[in-house]
């Protein structure tokens, strides 16, 4: 067999080297971020609408959109003790508070708001993860009649959602959910049933958080 030139060598190393630095681009969100920015990308995924019995939703007014970044409990942070900066995970917060307006009042009787907390670790590339959700209803015309958690990777509407849980008008749940979704994404939708006052028409609130920091 005969010996390689040492200009193939080297072609061939330059060329492998380029093959290893060829990969799938990281989902993490960017550390660099400003609070501003990080309340800029979750509201592109937030989701707040009254659904009619018929399907009709009609869009509720959305109060605050907040985002906190908090340190990664120890028991997360100890798995990346090895790794570069880029790569560790990082813990966030997000909490939208949205409610009826006006629209929605003339149009059924009902009148509520809602507030949703969801707190999720991104880890690196696509490997994000649900912790915990919480979150309250308050209804100041209409009957409470149920209320359900929905959470999960990528699904296009609650009733496709993998994991479900009934809850009430208040809710603390600590969720341990890893994206099982091709691009790590992880959303949640909190949905409370009202009746009309004095009739028989059922409206539900519903509130979705998507990061879109994960994106």
């Amino acid at each position: 067999m005969k010996t390689l030139s040492i200009k193939k060598v080297i072609t061939f190393c330059c060329i492998l080297c380029l093959c290893m630095l060829v990969s799938v681009p990281a989902l993490a969100a960017d550390n660099n971020l400003t609070t501003e920015q990080l309340e800029q990308k979750v509201a592109q995924g937030i989701e707040a609408y009254m659904i009619s019995d018929n399907g009709e939703q009609t869009a509720l007014e959305i109060e605050s959109i907040s985002v906190v970044k908090l340190p990664v409990p120890a028991l997360y942070a100890n798995l990346y003790n090895n790794v570069i900066n880029d790569d560790i995970p990082v813990l966030y917060t997000a909490n939208v508070k949205v409610k009826t307006g006006d629209s929605t009042y003339r149009k059924d009787g009902i009148s509520a708001a809602a507030s949703m907390t969801m707190t999720w670790i991104d880890g690196k590339g696509t490997n994000n993860s649900i912790t915990n959700l919480s979150g309250y209803a308050t209804i100041a015309a209409g009957t409470y009649k149920s209320a359900t958690l929905c959470w999960g990777g990528d699904y296009s509407a609650p009733i496709d959602a993998p994991h479900r849980k009934s809850v009430g008008l208040t809710f603390d749940e600590n969720i341990d959910y890893t994206s099982d979704a091709p691009y790590g994404t992880v959303q949640a939708n909190y949905m409370v049933t009202i009746k009309q006052p004095g009739g028989t028409y059922e409206g539900t609130l519903n509130v979705k958080v998507k990061p879109g920091i994960l994106d």
